[in-house]
């Protein structure tokens, strides 16, 4: 039983050894919560990488257990946890968000290599040859956008009822998801300074648009928030009480750069359109624009479903791992 004292807490924990099956007994006495956690953390016979064993787990009443603690590494869009202990899994309509999620990551790849295949995207297709600039440029918005899906795979792993049950396994599909999609940003940003600069297609200028200036940002968050996140989650290096500051910090920046990936995908969407030409002509007032949508073109009419799906699949996952409170 638990006993507050001038702001301090003693708990009395109980585990079962799986070796000998002898009962014993730990005190621990801490002065904040986070102490109680961190001394698992640090323990001699807790290293930091028999994190995910099937051994006994040490559970502390009012304290988060370590695997919980891991849990919210995997909830990038979370928010403010509930003073009650989490639910067995998502509600129904978190489910269904979930499997939203990947049908839309389905559709957003099929709409993408769409797009970049159209004739209006500089005649169609893929090329990495000198000379053929609009098509060394089209593995731009398809490696962005392939980036973005695997980042939502990655965040959605932990809530994915098909994946397997062990939990390492787990964190290495999140983590190699995440490889993934930085390996697509940086074939992506390599595209676009190729197209950029081919001297038989002829120069372009580089970083004058919002859509880049934006994208730098997201690309130089997301290299602090993947190298932080192999650090101190991956091999567990620092101790307990640093890696607890670091995690507010892991949790605050997932959402930011879930989101700015989108917002800048959008911008990339609608600055392309404007090279493309997507506005049609007319003679008086426009006052029923849906009575020309044909006349709007057919890839300018597929990159705004694109982004639509982009858009949407955002919501879902946001909502998938949101972290609602429970009812009373």
């Amino acid at each position: 039983q638990n006993t507050a004292v001038s702001k301090h807490r003693f708990t009395f924990q109980i585990c079962v050894s799986n070796q000998d099956s002898k009962l014993s007994t730990m005190a621990t006495w801490a002065s904040t919560p986070q102490q109680v956690s961190n001394s698992r953390f640090e323990s001699a016979d807790n290293p930091p990488w028999a994190h995910d064993n099937d051994g006994p787990e040490i559970i502390s009443e009012g304290f988060e257990t370590q695997s919980q603690t891991e849990e919210s590494l995997t909830q990038p869009l979370g928010q403010n946890k509930s003073s009650k202990p989490a639910a067995a899994g998502p509600a129904f309509g978190q489910k269904v968000a979930l499997y939203l999620s990947h049908v839309l990551a389905i559709v957003a790849l099929g709409m993408v290599s769409a797009l970049v295949n159209d004739q209006g995207m500089g005649g169609g297709g893929l090329s990495w040859e000198e000379g053929q600039s609009k098509k060394v440029f089209n593995w731009h918005p398809l490696m962005m956008v392939l980036a973005f899906i695997l980042m939502t795979l990655a965040s959605l792993a932990f809530r994915n009822p098909f994946s397997c049950s062990d939990r390492w396994k787990k964190k290495m599909y999140h983590g190699l998801m995440w490889v993934l999609a930085a390996t697509c940003m940086m074939v992506g940003m390599i595209a676009v300074v190729k197209s950029h600069n081919d001297a038989v297609s002829g120069y372009i200028a580089n970083l004058y648009s919002l859509h880049s200036w934006i994208g730098i940002a997201v690309l130089s968050l997301y290299s602090i928030q993947f190298v932080g996140g192999v650090t101190f989650f991956g091999f567990q290096i620092g101790t307990g009480s640093l890696r607890a500051r670091m995690l507010s910090l892991h949790q605050f920046l997932g959402p930011v750069i879930y989101f700015a990936m989108v917002m800048t995908i959008l911008l990339g969407l609608q600055e392309k359109e404007g090279f493309i030409g997507c506005s049609y002509t007319v003679t008086e007032a426009d006052l029923r624009p849906y009575q020309h949508f044909n006349e709007i073109p057919y890839v300018c009419r597929l990159s705004h479903g694109l982004g639509i799906v982009i858009f949407t699949m955002a919501l879902t996952t946001a909502y998938a791992l949101y972290n609602f409170p429970e009812d009373e």
